[in-house]
């Protein structure tokens, strides 16, 4: 996990729900990537902007996707990326999208999603909820390891795209 993208108390949090999900054998092989759940001490500062923030999470983002398009497919790990408010899901009302730049990393996920279906990529787009809810959304995301390659949570609701006819 990258520290620099959660804060120390959600991130032990993180880890130890993973590792109760891991005694359980609930728990898939993954890399998770976070993004957007804090800019961290240097960004908005002198040292690092916004912009240079989000093309070190996108670098990162692909080299991982190198990496592991060279691992058999028998052996590999999900990549897990998970975002907070990056995109809209239609149940927003009057709220802005806090999380836009983000979308690059949204964008690289569903492209890989396409281009390397072997990786399983999965994109998770929280709403800005509690540390604690987080925490379950994604813990409960990477549990259920299920086919999906795109899922946003809005007010504690698991959302997937679908294609409905327009009457």
């Amino acid at each position: 996990l990258d520290a620099t993208h959660i804060a120390p108390a959600p991130l032990e949090r993180l880890n130890e729900r993973l590792d109760a999900l891991l005694t359980q054998g609930n728990l898939p092989d993954v890399i998770l990537c976070l993004s957007g759940f804090s800019h961290g001490p240097d960004i908005g500062h002198d040292a690092v902007s916004p912009l240079q923030a989000v093309e070190t999470q996108v670098a990162s983002y692909l080299a991982a996707t190198r990496t592991l398009s060279g691992i058999p497919a028998r052996r590999l790990p999900r990549l897990v990326l998970v975002t907070v408010a990056a995109r809209r899901t239609g149940s927003e009302t009057g709220q802005t999208l806090s999380g836009l730049l983000q979308m690059p990393l949204c964008g690289l996920s569903r492209v890989a999603a396409h281009e390397l279906p072997d990786l399983r990529p999965l994109a998770i787009d929280l709403d800005t909820v509690s540390a604690e809810t987080a925490l379950d959304c994604i813990c409960g995301e990477i549990a259920l390891n299920d086919d999906e390659s795109d899922v946003a949570y809005r007010g504690g609701s698991r959302l997937v795209a679908r294609i409905v006819p327009v009457a």
